[in-house]
């Protein structure tokens, strides 16, 4: 994972085991671990329970990668989606 950037910097590297815990994929997004909850109750995200509870839930780095690759907006569509029109720029005088 060399070359991902955040507004915060590089990306922390995804961690090596197949299967993730909550918290991790969610340090990694750089989001809340309640959102990649949500996530995985609506379908969105990918996930397996080895049993009972919240933290038996585990995210497959695999799937994670394509989560990530089905979510990726590109500047047009960013733009249409949130009804911003493209910045000018602006002289001062």
């Amino acid at each position: 994972m060399t070359g991902l950037t955040t507004n915060n910097g590089p990306m922390p590297a995804l961690p090596k085991q197949e299967f993730l815990t909550v918290k991790e994929t969610a340090e990694f997004l750089n989001v809340s671990a309640s959102l990649i909850y949500k996530l995985c109750v609506e379908q969105e995200l990918d996930h397996y329970r080895f049993g009972e509870g919240d933290s038996a839930m585990r995210i497959d780095r695999n799937g994670l990668m394509e989560f990530i690759k089905r979510r990726h907006v590109k500047k047009h569509e960013a733009a249409e989606e949130y009804d911003v029109a493209p910045r000018t720029s602006r002289r001062v005088p």
